[in-house]
């Protein structure tokens, strides 16, 4: 059996008793065997094929260590003695392990002799850079079930009725459709950069959990390599709820229907307190739809707050390819109670109206390895909005207006992929892109009614760094506005970082640490448009829509400490955090206006092989707050999983004021 990581990797010689091997992995360079292949029946589960093919094992380990055949977990290296055999502390860890609660408070308060299982942390192209310039023979795909095998031991079975059942609903992606997912083709030349490319292309589908791309030597062709994908689907079916006395909501999902990666919705709410006591909603997008990488979908919605339907096609860009993108997009919507920046305030007359918006970019890849300028991305779109009642006093700074918008952008990206695990996921591989961007835009806006033109500019800047051990630090700069009047209207300023450290252990245990700070200022904004700290935009469970400001400055801490435990594939994490946030209507006063804080604790529940959102249990306290606020909110409630900002551009679009 081979087990599988994207840096580590370990083997069990099945069927020679009382041997076992504990492997580490090293740089993909040529190794040989210490014994012979053909004396050996060993039966690799990382192969199409059930033969004693060993081949490519070759540039991946070394350093056999004999042990004892008795555990059918696989460890590596420095993990093949259990220390809790042998420490004094053995027998009251023996009677922890019997429960559930005892053992994991054992986990917590008892400091084991043994180091806990290091961060990834690599270079994404690391392992392929041995095969560069190789030319690309067989491709083959192997699909693991959805519950019992992992990347980490392919052989292992779902031993739960519920694991059982799960793969036996479960239907398997079609091998032409992930055919399609790949970058490159037999007869071409082993790109590194294209492959790790690949690797993340085909994570960042809904429903995969993880993928490896394995390169071994071909036996026939010396200047060849074979490349076979070992894949880790997700259960495509999914159900989320948010259920009250007053209030409902229910939403069944589907990622990759008929196992041709389609994806189907539809939700339901209930609320009594509104005319429109129930509603719905449905939404179907198909992929690759006529081409590769392109999807398109449509959707309809009839609730208390809003009722309409749109249609898109859609494609984003590919880093490592000399690649194009572009969308349209309609949407018709006859009622919205809620056309308001953050959807909270009810409008006396919802606005009905129409969207229609196209773009498309180009990008210009730079084939030379050793430049530093990178690929050139030009876009443009453009924008028409047609609003057919009436929702404000219709003055000239309306944010309900009749308008077209057309605008264009010249972007310069340099992005690169850096593997590591545990930090937005639950133990699975998570590609982060680092790099640069910048980008200067330029376009015009059209009142339609008023026949008044304004032009809008805007730059931006961005740049990420991996720090030392893995750690990330991100930063964003941007500036633009309408030009109106001789002045900036509707401008904004917006700095922004983000950080997380690599692992900081504490008794053991792991801890990733996040801080977030951001400065937004507004210039000259509409009426309509303000700046909230409400949740997500400033103080997590503060809700207070009331209190409003031009300019925001806001810092999230938080601190995380991922479970070692496992139990029916969730996996664990809880967090502490704080939380601060100022908002004033003049940035020389910020500090000396509206200042909130909002302190706490939470824990979240997360299973890779669902498509279900992370489950959070979430406890906060409020130091300072407004007058008759509550001083604690206890929360429960699903959300899905950070994103990692990308360094490659898109649609064009204006500096969100939000």
């Amino acid at each position: 059996m081979v087990l599988v990581s994207c840096h580590h990797l370990w083997a069990s010689l099945l069927g020679a008793d009382g041997f076992r091997t504990t492997i580490g992995l090293v740089d993909p360079i040529d190794y040989e065997l210490p014994f012979k292949t053909e004396t050996l029946n060993i039966k690799d589960s990382s192969l199409v094929e059930n033969k004693p093919e060993t081949h490519y094992l070759k540039t991946r380990f070394k350093d056999f260590v004999p042990t004892e055949n008795k555990d059918t977990i696989r460890k590596p290296i420095g993990y093949t003695i259990d220390p809790s055999k042998t420490s004094p502390l053995s027998a009251i860890k023996i009677k922890a392990d019997n429960n559930f609660i005892t053992r994991n408070l054992y986990s917590l308060m008892i400091k084991e002799a043994h180091p806990f299982k290091e961060q990834m942390a690599v270079k994404s192209t690391k392992y392929f850079q041995a095969y560069s310039g190789k030319i690309i023979g067989k491709i083959r795909i192997l699909q693991l079930d959805v519950f019992g095998p992992t990347l980490q031991d392919t052989l292992k079975k779902a031993s739960t009725w519920i694991g059982k059942t799960g793969n036996s609903v479960h239907i398997k992606t079609k091998e032409h459709k992930l055919m399609r997912q790949l970058l490159f083709n037999s007869g071409e030349k082993l790109d590194p950069q294209l492959m790790a490319e690949n690797e993340k292309v085909i994570r960042d589908l809904p429903y995969i959990q993880d993928v490896a791309i394995l390169v071994s030597r071909s036996k026939t062709n010396a200047s060849e390599v074979d490349i076979l994908l070992v894949i880790k689907e997700r259960f495509e079916y999914g159900i989320n709820g948010n259920f009250g006395a007053n209030s409902s909501e229910m939403e069944i999902v589907n990622e990759n229907v008929f196992g041709i990666g389609h994806h189907f919705l539809a939700s339901f709410e209930y609320n009594k307190n509104e005319k429109q006591v129930w509603g719905g909603t449905i939404n179907y997008e198909i992929s690759d739809f006529g081409a590769k990488f392109v999807k398109t979908g449509f959707g309809y919605t009839n609730t208390f707050g809003k009722m309409g339907w749109n249609v898109y096609i859609d494609k984003k860009f590919m880093a490592s390819t000399m690649d194009w993108a572009g969308g349209i997009s309609l949407e018709r919507t006859f009622k919205d109670y809620y056309q308001t920046p953050y959807s909270y305030t009810k409008l006396a007359t919802p606005a009905s109206y129409l969207n229609f918006d196209t773009w498309y970019g180009q990008l210009i890849k730079n084939h030379d390895p050793g430049s530093s300028l990178g690929n050139v991305i030009l876009a443009g779109r453009y924008l028409h909005r047609n609003y057919y009642n009436s929702t404000s006093d219709n003055s000239a700074n309306s944010f309900f207006r009749n308008h077209d918008f057309i605008l264009g952008t010249f972007g310069i990206s340099r992005r690169d992929l850096f593997k590591n695990n545990r930090i937005y996921g639950y133990g699975i591989t998570e590609d982060i892109p680092y790099g640069r961007y910048a980008e200067a835009a330029f376009g015009f806006d059209r009142d339609r009614v008023r026949e008044y033109l304004r032009p809008y500019f805007h730059l931006l800047c961005s740049k990420a760094s991996i720090l030392n051990g893995g750690a990330y630090f991100k930063w964003l700069v941007g500036m633009g506005g309408y030009i109106g009047d001789s002045k900036i209207e509707q401008g904004v300023i917006l700095l922004n970082t983000n950080y997380f450290s690599k692992f900081v252990y504490f008794n053991n245990h792991p801890y990733r640490y996040f801080v977030n700070m951001e400065l937004m200022s507004g210039i000259n904004r509409f009426k309509e448009e303000y700046l909230v700290m409400d949740k997500q935009f400033g103080i997590r469970d503060f809700f207070y829509p009331d209190i409003q400001g031009i300019n925001r400055l806001k810092v999230n801490i938080e601190s995380v400490r991922f479970w070692d435990i496992s139990y029916l594939g969730f996996r664990f994490a809880n967090y502490f955090f704080a939380d601060a946030a100022f908002l004033s209507n003049s940035l020389q006063r910020i500090f000396r206006e509206n200042f909130y804080t909002g302190v706490g604790l939470g824990i979240r529940i997360h299973n890779e092989s669902l498509v279900f959102k992370v489950l959070e249990f979430r406890l906060t306290w409020f130091p300072i707050l407004p007058k008759n606020g509550e001083r604690y909110i206890f929360n429960v409630f699903g959300q899905p999983k950070a994103r990692f900002d990308d360094f490659l551009g898109g649609k064009p679009q204006e500096i969100l004021y939000k």
